[in-house]
């Protein structure tokens, strides 16, 4: 262009094709995500392996054997911990209405089919800052519900064919809990945090 003039080139308009990329599964629930107030965030794979017996059993060959840092010796078995970490980093600083979601890797162990791609999201506080005009409402369980069926349900799953059960993981609250299946399929849980491992 420099030695021919750019002058010399002739504008003409992009062609675009009729076939269009396919978006993942997880493209299409971070689009959902996003637009449903929730902001992404993005954390290290590793954790302290103190905080990670919270959310799954202890496995010895998920530690790392020359972590980064000490509390970062361990392979996440959850997303749900780097996004409560996100949490309380946020309120230290003032920040109490949040809706915060990550895509990533969980560990179970280190064979390849023990390392999932999985969704998790978020919300705490209210569900809209304070104004004039309405009231905020502090979120619930039933906000978290509707993410979740939300997302199920832009992936062509029919909320109808859903079954609701009680065996949900040990980090959450016994009582305000659910895990969905899809026939014997656990496809996602939802529900508040246990108050123990908050506090923790």
């Amino acid at each position: 262009i420099r030695i021919y003039g750019l002058n010399q080139i002739k504008s003409a308009a992009l062609e675009v094709g009729e076939n269009h990329i396919e978006k993942s599964a997880l493209e299409i629930i971070r689009n959902k995500l996003a637009n449903s107030s929730f902001v992404e965030t993005i954390n290290y794979s590793f954790v302290d392996e103190k905080l990670a017996v919270l959310f799954a059993e202890f496995k010895p060959e998920l530690l790392l054997q020359n972590p980064i840092a000490n509390q970062m010796n361990y392979m996440r078995p959850s997303l749900l911990l780097g996004l409560l970490q996100n949490i309380s980093k946020n309120q230290a600083r003032g920040f109490e209405d949040l809706s915060l979601f990550e895509t990533g890797r969980i560990f179970s162990g280190v064979k390849i089919d023990q390392q999932k791609n999985s969704v998790a999201g978020i919300r705490i506080g209210k569900n809209k800052s304070a104004n004039h005009y309405k009231d905020g409402r502090a979120f619930d369980v039933f906000d978290v519900k509707k993410d979740l069926f939300d997302c199920l349900e832009i992936l062509g799953f029919s909320s109808q064919g859903f079954q609701l059960a009680d065996e949900t993981p040990n980090y959450y609250h016994p009582h305000r809990s659910k895990v969905v299946k899809l026939g014997k399929n656990i496809i996602g849980y939802f529900g508040e945090i246990h108050p123990m491992v908050t506090k923790k």
